[in-house]
């Protein structure tokens, strides 16, 4: 969710909310992982791995939809609405990572492992500055940036 680069600038000035409430939103979007992790090897065991990364893309997009329409709430219901989409999406990701990583670690020799770690890590983390400043660079920043 490339979202973060602006999530608190979204959830003050888009959602009006305060420090506190601010707190709060992220909170309730760290309970995903904590969450979904556990579930992980079940929901691994029922869906193969093409179906899980197809879910975890559609959500994601319905999630951002979510986001984008969620300042036209009342602020508390904004605030459950965005905190619960937050914690979808981030409880996703791990879901994400866990099944990715394991395909990796299943088919790749363990004496590449490390050299094509190193590779995905520079080509994901790598664009990861070049993300928020095109985010920075729109009119006017909004929840589907990034």
């Amino acid at each position: 969710m490339m979202v973060q680069a602006v999530y608190v600038f979204y959830a003050q000035h888009e959602l009006h909310l305060d420090a506190a409430l601010t707190g709060i939103l992220f909170a309730l979007a760290g309970l995903g992982p904590i969450i979904i992790a556990p579930l992980a090897p079940r929901i691994r065991r029922r869906l193969r791995m093409g179906q899980i990364l197809v879910l975890v893309t559609s959500l994601s997009r319905i999630m951002m939809a979510v986001l984008d329409i969620a300042p036209l709430f009342p602020k508390l219901v904004a605030l459950v609405v965005v905190g619960l989409t937050g914690a979808l999406d981030y409880g996703l990701g791990t879901l994400w990572n866990v099944v990715t990583i394991s395909y990796r670690q299943a088919v790749i020799p363990s004496q590449l492992m490390s050299r094509v770690n190193s590779a995905l890590r520079f080509i994901s983390w790598g664009s990861s500055p070049s993300r928020p400043s095109s985010a920075a660079s729109s009119p006017r920043p909004s929840a589907s940036a990034g």
